[in-house]
């Protein structure tokens, strides 16, 4: 049977969160080792795969204020279960080779899943997409759009897409000094 806490007890109204994504890292799921998880759950260390190729985080880069997360828990019927589905998006400018390349990069590793971690404007840092088998995958959200007239934008949304359990609700991420692998 599952226990209630305090969880939004001391919730303060006057406290004011900046929305937003900062900074976007991704990784191959199966070029990380292990988790360690602190007494809360959140995510206190990754181990990566070492030897050639060691595993790494790459970072994303995005132009400014286009970065958003979503998360959303979606309750079964009879309320005895649930998933939850994430989503990011971010858009990059002026499609290129190498957008190409990491496009066609991120959808081939898909099926073999991809873990997320990102930074929030708020200075919250989460990681997301590391349950086994239920990894982050390239959405259907990524496009290209070359605008129609001069002066429209020409760029890139990329999508990442997770559908997980309660599990895998995004996880806070405190590294300490060891911080993110890259």
């Amino acid at each position: 049977m599952g226990q209630i806490t305090q969880g939004l007890a001391g919730f303060d109204c006057s406290t004011i969160c900046a929305g937003g994504v900062r900074r976007v890292w991704i990784t191959n799921a199966d070029d990380v080792d292990s988790y360690t998880f602190g007494v809360d759950g959140e995510v206190t260390a990754i181990v990566m795969v070492v030897g050639p190729p060691a595993g790494v985080f790459y970072e994303l880069e995005f132009k400014v204020n286009t970065k958003q997360f979503q998360q959303a828990v979606n309750m079964n019927e009879d309320g005895c279960g649930a998933t939850v589905t994430q989503t990011l998006t971010g858009i990059a400018s002026c499609y290129d080779q190498s957008k190409r390349t990491s496009i066609i990069e991120m959808a081939k590793q898909s099926c073999c899943g991809i873990v997320v971690i990102h930074q929030e404007n708020s200075g919250f840092v989460g990681v997301w997409g590391f349950v086994e088998d239920l990894y982050a995958r390239l959405g259907p959200g990524t496009a290209t759009d070359t605008g129609a007239n001069l002066s429209d934008p020409n760029q890139v949304t990329i999508e990442l897409v997770c559908t997980t359990t309660l599990d895998g609700l995004l996880t806070e991420f405190t590294p300490g000094t060891g911080g993110i692998p890259v």
